[in-house]
């Protein structure tokens, strides 16, 4: 937790604490507004739309490889890598 509270990159949530309470771990993080992508896709599909469009499905996930690229690449504040794996 320590370590993924560093990062800042608009593809990774960020982490504003974390701790222990009544003998449970916790992460607090950054309240994101919106629908999840499971929640857009059933509704497409119901809807009859079919799946995301190629180009909308490779935006998703390049925007995903985007954040976990920045994470597995993420330097500490003295530039020492943090090595972090998802």
């Amino acid at each position: 937790a320590r370590l993924a509270a560093q990062l800042e990159h608009p593809n990774v949530v960020h982490i504003s604490d974390f701790g222990e309470a009544d003998g449970a771990f916790f992460l607090a993080v950054e309240y994101l507004r919106g629908v999840d992508l499971g929640t857009l896709l059933k509704t497409r599909l119901k809807m009859g739309l079919g799946p995301f469009p190629p180009r909308v499905a490779a935006a998703v996930v390049a925007q995903a490889a985007a954040g976990l690229h920045y994470a597995h690449t993420a330097n500490d504040a003295e530039g020492r890598p943090l090595r972090i794996v998802h």
